[in-house]
C-alpha cells in the first residue's frame, strides 16, 4: 500500500494524475490530508473537483513535533510500504519526518529544487526531504544536478528526471487566446501578505496598474483567505479597479489563467501552470527555485518592494517571452515514470538496501548509515538477523571516548576485527576527522597540518578513501553500484578583493596614494591611476568563464566583514559599491555564499550584512581554516543560519581532508545533526610555482579520481586573480598567472 501526504492546493493537483496512475498499476492507496491549509473554500472544492476524498484528516497545529506525530500514529495503524510526498510545505516535512521515524520507504515528488535561500522555509522543507527521501522525482535536469551536486543521488531507478508532474495534461491542452491587457493575480506567501508596508505597497501598485487613468489594465484576483484575513475587511472598498473573486477550483483557474494575458503571482505552482498554458508570468519574490522558466524568459522575477514598486511592475508586466515556452519540464508522461519506479510487475519496488547485524544500533550507527547512503545510493539498515560484517565494536563507543584517536599500525583501515578491516568504523572516524579533535599539530596560524597525519602517512588523502572503503564493503555482500556518472566540477570562488581600489571615498584613495609612493609600490601607483577599470574587479571575466563552460558549476563566497584586517582584502560589503557589484555578482551566480571574515566572531552580522545585498540570508557559507578547530568549529554554528559549509580541505596541502567526496551531514557532539559539509579537494595555493601546462594535467587526473569514485571534483581559487590586470595591482598575483591559465587549459581540453 502507498500513502500519499498532502496539505496544500499544489499538492492536491499533483496528487491526481500520480494516484491515477498507481490505481491504473492495481496499487492500493490512502490519503493522508495533515489539515494544514484546510477549509471548505479551498480544500472541499478541489476534492470535489478531482473525485478523490481524503481517507483521514489531520488537525494541523503551529507545533512541527505534534504534526509530526500525528502522521505516525495514522501510519503506524496503515502501515504502508512507501510514503509519498510533495513539493516543499510544513507538511512535507512532516510527513518526511515520520515516514523516516517509522523505518518507512519514501518518495519526494518535486525533489531537487533549490531557491537558495535559508530565509524561505520552503528551502529548508525541500532539502531535508530530499536527505531523507529515497525516491526522488526530480522535474528537469538542473533539480537533477542540484541533488547529485549534494551527494543525494540514489542512483539509476531511485534519482530520476522525471518531468514535472503539473505538466500532466497542460501541456495537451489546446491554445486560448486571451483577453487583451488581462492580468491574474495570485498572492499568498507570507512575506508579501503579512507585511503590511509590502501588502499595500503591492496591493497599491496593481490597483495603479488597473486604474483606468493610467494603465487601464482588467485586473482579476482570486482571493486567497490568508491575504483576506491580513487585510481584515473588503479589499473592493479600497480597491475598486480590481475585479476580486473567491477562491477558484482547479478547472475554473485554469481557465482563469488562459484568459489572462499575463499572470502575477508569488506562487509556484501558478508559475509552473502559466509556463504550461503560454502566459507570461511575474513573480513576485527575490528568487524562484524554478530558475528554468527565469533564465528562459518565460517568467520575470521581480523583487517586491515596500515602495517605489510601480514603474518596475509596469515594466514587468509589459514584458513577452521571446524564446516561444521551451520545452523544459518533461513530456508529459511524469505521472508514469513515477509509478514505474514504484511498481515492477504488479508488485511495489523495495528501495536498494543493505541490512547488517545489530540489536541495539547506537546513533554512530544511524551516522553510519547517513554516511553510507551518500557515498553508495544504497539505504543501510539494522537488524538482528541481518548479515554478518566486520565488527570491531567502535560504533558501539561514545564518540569522545580516546579508543576512536587508536588506530592500527597497519592494514587498509583504522580498525579491525579479527584481521578484517571495519570499514563502517572507518568512514565513521575519517569523515568526523576524529584524530584532529584536540590536536595540537596546528602551523603559526592555528591550522590543522595534515603531514602529521594518520590520513596522510597512510596514504589516504589522495582520493576520497571513505568511497573506497564504502565500495570494498559492497564488493564484501556482492552488491552492485547504481550511481550515475557525476561528471560536473564545481570551483569556488573566494571574493576577497572585490572593487579593491573603487568605491572609497577620495581620503581614502589620497592616503593610499601616498602610501604606495612612500613604499615605492609603482604597479600599484600605475593601476590606481592609469587602468580603466579596477584590477581586480574580474566579474566580467568569470561571467565569460561560465557563458564558455557550461559544464562547469561555479560556487561563490562572498567576503562581507564591516572591516578589513589583516588579512581581509576589498571592500567592505557595507560600502554601496560593494552592494552593486555583489548584487550584479548574484545575478550570475545566484547560489553565493557568505566567507565570513578571519577575525570576524559575530558570523550571523556577517551573514546579515550580505543578505542586505542579495535580499535574503545566504543557503551556503566557507568559514575560514582559522576556525575549523574540531570538535568545537561545528558546534558553534547557531542553527538556522546555513545550511552548507564549504570549507572542508586543506590550507597548506591538497587532498580529502574528510576522506569524503560528497556533501554530508556533520554529527553534533549531542547526537543532533548539524550542518551539510562541502568537502573541496584542492585549490590555488597549492600549486605555487607550477607551470600552467602540468597544473592542467593534476587537475585532469584529480578528475579522473574523483569521477572513479563517484563524486565530482571541487577545487577553489580567489576572485583576484582572474581580473583584468590582477599582475600590476598585487605582486601577491603574479605566483598564480600560471594557475589561471591552468585552469583554463584544463577547462577547454575537458570541453
Amino acid at each position: 500500500m502507498i500513502t500519499h501526504i498532502v496539505g496544500a492546493r499544489p499538492q492536491f493537483i499533483k496528487l491526481l494524475p500520480f494516484y491515477r496512475a498507481l490505481a491504473a498499476k492495481g496499487v492500493e492507496q490512502k490519503v493522508l490530508h495533515s489539515g494544514q491549509h484546510w477549509e471548505p473554500a479551498m480544500s472541499e472544492v478541489f476534492f470535489a473537483d478531482f473525485g478523490l476524498q481524503a481517507d483521514h484528516i489531520l488537525d494541523w497545529s503551529i507545533d512541527m513535533t505534534s504534526n509530526q506525530s500525528n502522521m505516525e500514529q495514522v501510519l503506524a495503524q496503515w502501515r504502508p510500504q512507501t510514503v509519498v510526498v510533495y513539493g516543499d510545505t510544513y507538511s512535507t516535512l512532516c510527513g518526511a519526518r515520520a515516514a523516516s521515524s517509522l523505518s518507512l520507504n519514501l518518495a519526494h515528488v518535486e525533489a531537487g529544487l533549490r531557491s537558495f535561500n535559508s530565509n524561505m522555509p520552503e528551502e529548508a522543507c525541500r532539502v531535508e526531504t530530499d536527505h531523507l527521501a529515497d525516491w526522488h522525482f526530480a522535474p528537469s535536469e538542473t533539480a537533477m544536478q542540484h541533488l547529485r551536486a549534494e551527494g543525494l543521488d540514489r542512483g539509476a531507478g531511485q534519482t530520476i528526471n522525471t518531468g514535472d508532474i503539473m505538466a500532466d495534461g497542460l501541456m495537451a491542452m489546446p491554445d486560448v487566446k486571451p483577453d487583451a491587457r488581462s492580468i491574474l493575480v495570485t498572492l499568498h506567501r507570507n512575506t508579501n501578505v503579512d507585511d503590511k508596508a509590502m501588502r499595500e505597497s503591492i496591493l497599491s501598485t496593481i490597483h495603479d496598474l488597473a486604474s483606468p487613468d493610467k494603465e487601464g489594465y482588467q485586473v482579476a484576483w482570486p482571493l486567497h483567505p490568508r491575504l483576506r484575513k491580513a487585510m481584515g475587511r473588503d479589499p473592493s472598498e479600497d480597491y475598486p479597479h480590481i475585479q476580486w473573486l473567491p477562491p477558484l477550483s482547479h478547472a475554473d483557474m485554469i481557465q482563469a489563467i488562459q484568459r489572462a494575458e499575463v499572470v502575477l503571482t508569488d506562487s509556484g505552482g501558478v508559475q509552473k501552470e502559466a509556463y504550461f498554458l503560454k502566459r507570461h508570468c511575474v513573480v513576485l519574490r527575490t528568487e524562484t527555485e524554478w530558475k528554468e522558466l527565469i533564465a528562459s524568459g518565460c517568467s520575470t522575477l521581480l523583487p517586491p518592494m515596500a515602495e517605489d514598486l510601480y514603474y518596475p511592475m509596469r515594466a514587468a508586466v509589459k514584458a513577452r517571452c521571446e524564446s516561444l515556452f521551451p520545452p523544459i519540464y518533461g513530456d508529459g508522461k511524469t505521472a508514469e515514470y513515477m509509478a514505474n519506479a514504484l511498481v515492477h510487475e504488479g508488485g511495489l519496488v523495495k528501495p536498494r538496501t543493505l541490512t547488517l547485524a545489530h540489536a541495539n544500533p547506537s546513533n554512530l550507527h544511524h551516522h553510519v548509515s547517513r554516511l553510507f547512503h551518500v557515498i553508495t545510493g544504497w539505504r543501510l539498515d539494522w537488524s538482528e538477523t541481518g548479515m554478518a560484517w566486520s565488527d570491531s565494536g567502535q560504533l558501539d563507543v561514545a564518540l569522545e571516548d580516546a579508543s576512536w584517536m587508536q588506530c592500527v599500525d597497519e592494514g587498509p583501515t583504522p580498525f579491525v576485527a579479527s584481521s578484517a578491516p571495519d570499514y563502517l568504523a572507518s568512514i565513521l572516524w575519517a569523515a568526523l576527522r576524529r584524530e584532529e579533535w584536540g590536536s595540537e599539530s596546528l602551523d603559526e596560524h592555528g591550522r590543522y597540518q595534515a603531514v602529521h597525519s594518520v590520513m596522510a602517512q597512510r596514504g589516504w588523502l589522495s582520493t576520497a578513501i571513505c568511497h573506497r572503503w564504502a565500495g570494498a564493503l559492497m564488493q564484501d555482500h556482492q552488491l552492485v553500484g547504481h550511481r550515475q556518472m557525476m561528471a560536473q566540477p564545481t570551483v569556488i570562488i573566494d571574493v576577497d578583493h572585490l572593487r579593491a581600489f573603487d568605491g572609497y571615498p577620495l581620503s581614502h584613495h589620497l592616503l593610499t596614494l601616498w602610501r604606495d609612493l612612500l613604499k615605492g609600490k609603482w604597479t600599484r601607483l600605475y593601476a590606481r591611476l592609469l587602468q580603466d577599470k579596477d584590477p581586480f574587479d574580474a566579474h566580467d571575466h568569470l561571467a565569460m568563464l561560465q557563458l564558455s563552460y557550461p559544464s562547469i558549476r561555479w560556487q561563490a563566497f562572498a567576503w562581507v566583514g564591516p572591516e578589513r584586517n589583516d588579512h581581509d582584502h576589498g571592500l567592505p560589503g557595507d560600502r554601496p559599491l560593494a552592494k552593486e557589484a555583489l548584487r550584479l555578482l548574484h545575478r550570475i551566480m545566484p547560489s553565493m555564499g557568505s566567507h565570513p571574515s578571519y577575525h570576524g566572531t559575530d558570523v550571523m552580522a556577517e551573514s546579515a550584512l550580505l543578505a542586505q545585498s542579495l535580499g535574503h540570508l545566504p543557503l551556503r557559507q566557507r568559514r575560514h581554516y582559522l576556525k575549523m578547530s574540531l570538535p568545537d568549529a561545528y558546534e558553534d554554528l547557531p542553527h538556522g543560519m546555513a545550511y552548507q559549509d564549504w570549507s572542508m580541505s586543506y590550507a597548506n596541502s591538497p587532498g580529502y581532508r574528510s576522506g569524503m567526496g560528497l556533501p554530508y551531514p556533520w554529527l553534533r557532539q549531542d547526537g543532533t545533526l548539524g550542518h551539510v559539509v562541502v568537502p573541496s579537494v584542492a585549490m590555488d595555493q597549492h600549486v605555487k610555482g607550477r607551470d600552467a601546462a602540468s597544473i592542467a594535467r593534476w587537475l585532469h587526473a584529480l578528475e579522473a579520481d574523483a569521477m572513479a569514485s563517484g563524486h565530482p571534483l571541487v577545487i577553489a581559487s580567489h576572485w583576484r586573480f582572474f581580473g583584468p590586470n590582477p599582475a600590476w595591482a598585487d605582486a601577491d598575483c603574479l605566483p598564480y598567472l600560471e594557475w589561471v591559465k591552468g585552469m583554463k587549459q584544463w577547462m577547454k581540453e575537458r570541453a
